[in-house]
């Protein structure tokens, strides 16, 4: 093979019936010349390679085409052995300050000195070559940009070929730098460039090389303008899944860039799906996770302002939205704030989701992200210290209701944080404490449903005791928590229309309702007493003591035992007792406690508000008992809310 490489004559096979000049694989228009020639048209001076063209070939000639473009396979095969395993932990954890030691060569085969160098010098001598000016054919100007191509391409295959020698003799890296500089000073192709960066990336620690000019010019000049280049994608892909160990140990690649990354994932999702998979864990660091967090829920928004930037004018990206595409299609991370604002940004981003149809693209990116986000929570709760976890607490709770406007995608959203959001907190039950404000906020936020009644939840669950910070932050959502019920109590009893329960308090009773009141004034005291017997409740158990309203009627068994007919003004007076609340001094008279009565009946039943309001309320009862079970300067207040609750049962039992 090394024979056919450096010893192929360089003179061409006469012909007088061929008069077009040939290349391996392609034409360069009429030459008559004995002696191969260079791409400028010269003779060749050295030995022949796969970028000289002439009349015909020689078997020496096409067996040195065959020999290069099997070389790179020969030397994997049978001189090459590398380990590429990689923990996640060694992502997370990383830090490129610490010295790369790379794993020494083992190989049962041991390559000749002497081959070696042959290889090495057809290789520079293809590198020579291709600095060299392309004459232009008077054929067709697509055989030309075929030349540039073939040209690009067979530089792309020398660099790899000189990677791997490298690798398997680390020796030579000294006397390759410089002709692969050459190659980096002028202008390059984007699979140039990116072979550039891999030879550079694996062997500058031998020689003290600063790659940042490199990685610098890739990712902020090439892969911005070429992001749609499947080839190139899958080149970055593949490379960086494959050495991620080693670029994690020598840069900061990953946490600087990124934003590349998902850049170029975003527009190919379901193509490069399982490359992102494994390179995930490499791209989160201690000081961008935050901001990678964000990034990842931002993905179909990145999908869909490519799509923009793709198919439409420049006038668009300058418009009202500019901030907004500025925001996801930049290139370096930074931006450690969360962009979305509930009365700025927000607004802006539905407006931009109702001009604009959902691609397939923007939905299998939607369809993506919450299994990035159980990778992400994966990684995070297994390697990631503890302060940096919950950290992510009040980062959850803001985002919670700032994503992406498609309805699906926010329901699965909105369960996979709640439920990040509760493991954070059975984990490390101090976020109780230490993030007091955002769980306040989100429990007083009415538009947080799942993961208020879940934050409710875990107050009184996680709650201790055990340091002075933790009692003033108990005290501080006890009162927080009795708010919620006095809120949730006036909401139920105030009257109600059939479509909602909160949000249209100035509509009064349904048609049955105002039905009942309009004839009430009619009732006599006997017929009064038999309808409002129907409209009261059986008995309702707090903490273990049965209170029962009695019967209004002779005859009536409400509870199931025999009573006594007692007056309506003494149960009300009872009821007024139980509540224990001097606001509540003012007795209601028969017939309003019959009106009270019939609001209430009159809620709709099946409206989800008024469900999870009900819902809400047990979890709240159950919280307040909790606390008060650990603080007894709280059981007073809490003994007292839960009588409210108790004078209002009847809201519960209609649930």
């Amino acid at each position: 093979m090394c024979k056919w490489l450096t010893e192929a004559t360089r003179y061409s096979v006469l012909s007088d019936s061929t008069q077009v000049s040939l290349m391996a694989f392609g034409k360069r228009g009429g030459n008559t010349s004995t002696t191969m020639t260079e791409l400028d048209g010269s003779d060749a001076k050295e030995f022949y390679t796969v970028l000289n063209s002439a009349n015909d070939f020689t078997s020496e000639q096409t067996f040195n085409v065959y020999s290069f473009s099997m070389l790179y396979s020969w030397l994997y095969s049978l001189y090459y052995k590398q380990n590429t395993s990689f923990s996640a932990a060694e992502g997370f954890n990383s830090s490129h300050d610490k010295p790369f030691r790379p794993p020494k060569f083992q190989s049962a085969n041991k390559l000749k000195q002497s081959t070696l160098e042959k290889i090495v010098a057809y290789c520079v001598r293809l590198i020579d070559q291709s600095s060299l000016k392309i004459v232009q054919p008077s054929a067709r100007p697509d055989e030309f940009q075929f030349e540039q191509e073939f040209v690009d391409a067979v530089v792309v295959e020398t660099i790899r070929i000189l990677n791997l020698l490298c690798e398997i003799d680390p020796s030579f890296v000294p006397q390759l730098l410089h002709p692969i500089k050459k190659i980096f000073n002028r202008e390059c192709s984007p699979l140039v460039l990116s072979s550039l960066l891999h030879f550079f990336l694996n062997h500058s620690e031998e020689v003290a090389y600063d790659t940042d000019p490199v990685i610098h010019l890739f990712f902020e000049q090439c892969l911005v303008k070429h992001w749609t280049n499947q080839l190139l994608a899958y080149d970055l892909f593949q490379y960086f899944q494959t050495h991620q160990k080693k670029i994690l140990q020598t840069t900061n690649l990953f946490q600087k860039y990124f934003p590349m990354f998902l850049r170029v994932l975003a527009w190919s999702p379901l193509t490069f799906d399982s490359f992102f998979r494994q390179l995930l864990p490499s791209l989160i660091s201690m000081s961008t996770y935050i901001e990678f967090f964000h990034l990842l829920l931002d993905l179909p928004l990145l999908g869909l302002t490519l799509e923009i930037q793709a198919n439409s004018s420049n006038s668009i990206l300058d418009s009202e939205y500019r901030s907004l595409f500025d925001y996801v299609l930049r290139t370096e991370s930074g931006y450690v704030q969360n962009f979305w604002d509930p009365t700025g940004t927000y607004p802006l981003l539905k407006k931009l989701c109702k001009t604009r149809g959902m691609s397939v693209r923007v939905l299998s990116l939607c369809q993506l992200v919450p299994s990035y986000l159980d990778i992400f929570f994966d990684i995070l709760l297994s390697y990631a210290p503890s302060g940096h976890v919950c950290a992510l607490v009040p980062v959850l709770i803001e985002r919670i209701d700032l994503i992406f406007c498609v309805e699906n995608f926010q329901h699965t959203i909105k369960r996979v944080l709640t439920e990040k959001a509760m493991k954070i907190l059975s984990l490390y039950p101090a976020c109780v404490v230490s993030y007091k404000s955002s769980i306040i906020d989100a429990i007083s936020n009415p538009s947080r449903d799942e993961l208020a009644i879940h934050l409710c939840w875990a107050i009184g669950e996680y709650s201790n005791i055990n340091e002075d910070p933790m009692q003033d932050a108990l005290h501080d959502h006890c009162r927080t928590l009795e708010t919620l019920v006095f809120d949730i109590i006036s909401t139920l009893r105030k009257p109600h229309s059939s479509q909602t329960v909160r949000n249209n308090p100035s509509t009064r009773l349904s048609s049955s309702t105002q039905s009942t009141t309009s004839t009430s004034s009619s009732l006599t005291p006997a017929s009064f007493a038999r309808t409002l017997t129907a409209t009261l409740i059986p008995t309702t158990s707090l903490s273990g003591t049965s209170t029962t309203i009695s019967g209004i009627t002779t005859g009536t068994n409400i509870t199931g035992t025999s009573t006594t007919q007692t007056s309506i003004s003494s149960n009300i007076n009872n009821m007024n007792l139980i509540g224990n609340s001097t606001s509540q001094s003012q007795s209601l008279n028969p017939y309003e406690n019959f009106i009270h009565q019939s609001e209430i009946k009159e809620i709709d039943l099946s409206n989800p508000e008024s469900k999870y309001q009900t819902r809400l309320l047990h979890v709240v009862m159950s919280a307040l008992t909790k606390i008060a079970s650990k603080i007894p300067d709280i059981r007073p207040r809490v003994i007292k809310c839960l009588k409210k609750i108790a004078f209002n049962r009847m809201i519960l039992d209609r649930k």
